[in-house]
């Protein structure tokens, strides 16, 4: 169905229009500037999208129309527009050089994307966290503000905005925004946890309490800081024997937390003064005068950009085309059959590994770099029908000793077993849509550990004690060959015992053409993993390359999956 297209400009005194006989229109010597490009189509919702025209070269617009709802129909709340392509790569490339703490090329993307798309939401939220991390707080109250405006419902934006005005001591203005935020996810215990904590700066002890225990009541062993908060709001309320179990719940947790030795300090004074409760009182409070004040918040709001690891899977879902259904089970069936043949795979060639590892510092920042290299092979044994075990043999040998820091990271390149048919089972699936990987369209699929199933895929093995990890992830699966390029995972779950708090682990899959023979393998390339374990945070990077097919050949070309 034809569509009619305007391109306008008020500053520029601009009003064309042309028809998209075929799905596309075309506009010939336009000037630089910015402009509003307008779809409409019978039986559509009109499109807009606001763009920035440089000089020279082509420009292209892409609008996404969206079926207007049936007659009687009310229709849903819109979501965010969506951004032309050019926007969504300037977008994508801003966001990875931010989460890599490389500020000034942060800045030349989210620049251009902010000249391609002014008035989208996440353009400005970024470009708020970018100015965060520059240390300009009044240019990232800007932003933040306009995000907010442009997207009242954009958590993310409200999470970011309320932490601002906390730093800035501006506790009331925090706790409107975050009360919108838990509108939007009222079971968020962090949410609740930086509202207690919020609460707690006003000296409204009864509030800060209430926050708290519904943080514990809905975090669980993830919120075990809320337990520092809930101490100090019982501490002022004169509820001394409950602040005490709090405040020693949450030492027992975090020893090692930089608000320990002050939980310490408070627990030491209700010891000594129990009698004497107006003191207790206040040295809780900000201003309490004889004794030294407790930091009585949780640290800011955690943010998806992170300055040391890439963001949470669920930080945001990637674009996907709209409209475009997808078959949840004919995605799994299809995808299985890929795994099965990626194990036999895993068996049949050797490699050269390459492990580069750091520990990164409180700032983000990498300190004490080792690279280890080794020949590569890997063994799988099924235990019993339907499960296996990897086994991965460095330099003919499996030892601890062999890894920087003695810190093992092995099976991580046969994570896709996930979609094994024994495994599938242990997770809840979800197929977002079709989106893309390295240009390629990919079917999306969201996955997480079921509570009521175990947790088979990961573990951390400390002195001979196993602690099974609870994963959520999200894969990319190639539409033609439904052969997994990309798997990502966090936790779904801390793990308070061994203080594993974060990790955050990519893998990537690419087929390796031996062309001698004439094989093509899909194999693992490359894993990276991001952890905070027993307070020391490390980003490590396994690489595989030089691939060999058994007593076959040892030449090999990687390339990108071919898809239509």
């Amino acid at each position: 169905m034809p569509a009619l297209v305007r391109l306008r400009s008020l500053s520029l005194s601009i009003n064309i229009s042309g028809s998209a006989l075929s799905g596309e229109a075309g506009f010939r010597g336009i000037h630089p500037g910015q402009y509003t490009v307008e779809a409409e189509a019978p039986g559509y919702a009109t499109t807009r999208e606001t763009v920035e025209i440089m000089s020279g070269g082509s420009f292209t617009v892409t609008l996404y129309m969206r079926p207007e709802p049936a007659p009687g129909k009310t229709p849903g709340p819109p979501g965010p527009p969506v951004l032309a392509p050019k926007a969504r790569q300037e977008v994508k490339k801003g966001l990875q050089a931010l989460q890599a703490n490389n500020l000034p090329k942060a800045r030349k993307h989210l620049e251009v994307a902010l000249r391609l798309a002014p008035g989208h939401p996440d353009v400005n939220y970024l470009f708020g966290m970018l100015s965060l991390a520059e240390s300009d707080l009044a240019q990232a109250k800007l932003f933040l503000e306009k995000s907010v405006s442009l997207d009242p419902k954009h958590r993310f934006a409200l999470l970011a905005l309320s932490g601002l005005h906390y730093r800035q001591q501006e506790y009331a203005e925090a706790i409107s925004l975050l009360k919108r935020a838990l509108e939007l996810d009222p079971s968020s215990w962090r949410v609740h946890w930086l509202l207690a904590g919020a609460y707690l700066r006003l000296s409204e002890f009864a509030n800060a309490r209430e926050h708290a225990e519904l943080a514990l009541k809905s975090g669980k062993e993830k919120a075990g800081e809320a337990q520092l908060v809930l101490g100090q709001a019982l501490a002022g309320l004169g509820e001394k024997e409950k602040a005490s179990r709090a405040l020693e719940s949450f030492l027992n947790a975090y020893p090692t937390d930089p608000a320990a030795e002050h939980a310490r300090g408070l627990l030491e004074a209700m010891r000594q003064q129990a009698e004497e409760r107006a003191k207790v009182a206040a040295f809780v409070l900000p201003d309490g005068g004889a004794m030294p004040s407790l930091p009585i918040v949780p640290p800011e709001p955690r943010i998806p950009v992170a300055h040391w690891a890439p963001a949470d899977v669920d930080a945001a879902v990637p674009a996907v085309a709209p409209d475009t259904p997808c078959s949840l089970p004919g995605v799994l069936s299809a995808t299985s059959q890929r795994v099965k043949e990626l194990v036999t795979n895993l068996e049949r060639f050797t490699a050269t590994e390459r492990i580069e590892h750091e520990q990164v510092d409180t700032s983000g920042k990498a300190r004490q770099k080792e690279t280890r290299t080794f020949t590569y092979l890997a063994a799988i044994e099924q235990i019993r029908p339907g499960m296996l075990s990897v086994s991965e043999y460095r330099n003919g040998a499996i030892s601890v000793d062999a890894f920087p820091a003695r810190l093992a990271t092995n099976g991580l390149s046969a994570l896709a077993l996930i979609f094994r048919p024994y495994y599938i089972e242990d997770f809840e699936m979800t197929c977002e849509g079709l989106g893309q990987w390295r240009g390629q369209p990919a079917w999306q699929v969201h996955f997480q550990q079921r509570n009521d199933r175990p947790s088979r895929m990961r573990a951390y093995r400390v002195k001979q004690i196993e602690y099974r990890v609870k994963l959520k992830g999200r894969a990319w699966i190639a539409a033609d060959t439904y052969q997994v390029v990309r798997l990502e995972t966090d936790l779904a779950e801390e793990i308070p015992a061994i203080r594993l708090r974060a990790e955050h682990l990519a893998i990537e899959y690419r087929p390796v053409q031996f062309q001698k023979r004439r094989v093509e393998l899909w194999l693992p390339e490359s894993a990276e993993l991001y952890f905070d374990f027993k307070g020391h945070r490390y980003h490590r990077r396994h690489s595989l390359s030089d691939f060999q097919l058994f007593s076959v050949d040892t030449s090999q070309q990687i390339r990108d999956p071919v898809m239509p």
